[in-house]
């Protein structure tokens, strides 16, 4: 017998017995039900934490987030770069397709030369004025069960370099021609 079915049977009990002794019931039996519930309910969210996908069998999202995409749970780092990140886990490729195309929006989409999935100017669709990222997904070869998933944001802009005007221009070209002779 499970743990959650003898819980169940010992709150049905507990329950019969407060209305067996009428309204009159001890403030003990109310205070072990109220423990016992509260039990049940940290059980419950020990468990919804450690999942990684859901009763549905959908990849849930997890605590991290790269290139401000939120990635899906069991899934661990094998590269980090200031603008880069690749992450490897025991996932069928269609589920973490299915998992992304929940939560984010791209504005391109395409195979690559080694036919991994790759989406362009991707945005959470909670967040869509974020800069777009790259997000490419590849099955690993003659493993069908395991899935990359590479995440790259646009790096810092470079600061504007000063323009020359016509006269510096001119200038320049003469020297140029000056030195060549």
């Amino acid at each position: 017998m499970g743990d959650q079915h003898r819980l169940k049977l010992y709150l049905a009990v507990l329950v019969a017995a407060s209305a067996a002794g009428g309204c009159g019931g001890s403030n003990e039996d109310e205070r072990k039900l109220l423990q016992t519930q509260d039990r049940v309910r940290a059980r419950q969210e020990r468990i919804d934490n450690m999942r990684v996908v859901s009763p549905e069998g959908e990849l849930l999202p997890s605590e991290v987030k790269v290139g401000r995409i939120v990635m899906p749970r069991g899934f661990e780092v094998r590269f980090s770069d200031p603008h880069e990140w690749t992450y490897e886990g025991e996932f069928p490729l269609d589920k973490v397709e299915a998992y992304f195309a929940r939560r984010v929006t791209y504005t391109k989409s395409g195979k690559t030369d080694v036919g991994a999935l790759e989406y362009r100017g991707v945005r959470e669709k909670s967040d869509p004025n974020m800069p777009g990222a790259v997000l490419r997904l590849s099955q690993a070869p003659a493993r069908p069960d395991r899935t990359t998933i590479y995440v790259a944001e646009p790096g810092p802009t470079p600061p504007p370099q000063p323009m020359m005007t016509e006269e510096e221009i001119r200038q320049l070209t003469a020297e140029h021609r000056r030195n060549e002779r």
